[in-house]
């Protein structure tokens, strides 16, 4: 995560977090194939397997739109804290942009099928004193290969990895100035909106599982799809091999040099031959290092850019983020046409759908062997 003092007083950091089954210890790597970790900037949060994280009465919220079903569960109201998606003056507001966001990735995957979203606890730093605006991710396992992480797994399998844990999960620190009506953000004013729909992406697979060595985050040989499509301006693979490994160096990723060879995101992008290049600065900042867009440097400027100025409003993919998704993985993603079909809610008792375990135990994601067969998150990192 990008500390404060390195970002630009125009600028708020973008970093992202990442949900983890392996730990990095020192110089030495311990990984628990019982245990889910979700891990954001220096601080780890160990699960075990057979412990639910959703609260059990349900979600506060079923939001359907097209062929989908987003489960909200938000911890605020359940605290009644009165915080955040649970302010008195603003929750009502806040929560109608995330569903704004998540009805928008619905018309943009195509994709039938229910996710469960927990948004946590929100934060209330006091402003411009935060080290992120927002984080958001998914879950990964540690098995051998690339992989989209569980929110990609659900979608496409129709089965839930995990009974009782969350396919994306949400923070929002509400400390900064945000913009939480339907209008553009002006002045000082963050779009929540905007935010939110970065964050959420990073939970569709555009996230790095690379350490600034190119060591994998979660264990051997295991990478993010999104870490497959990344090459050197000479064109050469960071990663190959079956399973997956390093074929470039650290210096690489340090380099200013990296670009998403995704030929849909490539031609969508629309400069030639030119290819949507990868945000790899020097030093390399984890959290926001190889999981954005070159920032600054894309033409016409992106959703998925690691940082956001106050005032910008971007609550649509650039064409090219679109083909990126669908070189990902998520084949349907198309451009959407104006507004979109199925819009509703209720409220959800229970955890969703899913209460079994979907692919099995130790046959999907569960029991630390993997997200299943035929997939291939990246846990997705946020905003934050």
């Amino acid at each position: 995560m990008i500390p404060k003092r390195a970002v630009s007083k125009r600028f708020m950091a973008v970093t992202c977090a990442v949900l983890l089954l392996g730990v990095v210890a020192g110089s030495d790597r311990a990984y628990a194939q019982d245990m889910l970790y979700r891990v954001m900037s220096q601080s780890v949060e160990a699960i075990p397997l057979g412990l639910k994280n959703l609260p059990e009465g349900g979600p506060q919220k079923v939001l359907i739109r097209n062929e989908n079903t987003f489960n909200l569960y938000y911890r605020d109201l359940d605290a009644n804290n009165g915080i955040g998606f649970d302010d008195p003056t603003e929750g009502e507001a806040r929560r109608a942009r995330l569903e704004d966001a998540l009805m928008y990735v619905s018309d943009v995957l195509n994709q039938p099928g229910e996710l469960d979203i927990l948004v946590d606890v929100s934060l209330n730093t006091p402003n411009d004193n935060g080290t992120f605006l927002a984080q958001a991710g998914t879950r990964f396992s540690n098995a051998t290969g690339y992989t989209n992480g569980t929110a990609f797994t659900r979608l496409t399998s129709g089965n839930k990895p995990f009974t009782g844990i969350e396919e994306i999960f949400v923070i929002v620190d509400f400390g900064f100035d945000w913009n939480a009506s339907t209008d553009d953000a002006a002045g000082s004013q963050f779009d929540l909106q905007s935010t939110l729909l970065h964050e959420i992406t990073h939970g569709l697979g555009i996230i790095s599982l690379a350490e600034m060595d190119g060591t994998s985050s979660i264990d051997l040989n295991v990478y993010a799809m999104w870490d497959s499509l990344l090459e050197l301006g000479s064109g050469t693979n960071l990663f190959t091999g079956d399973p997956p490994s390093l074929t470039g160096n650290a210096t690489d990723f340090i380099s200013a040099d990296l670009f998403f060879e995704g030929s849909n995101a490539t031609t969508l992008y629309d400069q030639g031959s030119t290819r949507p290049g990868i945000f790899a600065p020097n030093p390399f900042l984890p959290g926001s290092s190889v999981s954005h867009w070159d920032t600054g440097n894309i033409e016409g400027g992106a959703v998925m850019e690691h940082a956001v100025a106050p005032a910008v409003t971007r609550r649509a993919y650039a064409d090219f983020e679109i083909g990126a998704l669908a070189d990902l993985g998520w084949i349907n993603a198309t451009v959407p046409a104006m507004g979109g079909e199925g819009e509703g809610e209720g409220e959800g008792e229970g955890e969703g759908e899913g209460e079994g375990e979907g692919e099995g135990e130790g046959e999907g994601e569960g029991e630390g062997e993997g997200e299943g067969e035929g997939e291939g998150e990246g846990e997705g990192e946020g905003e934050g």
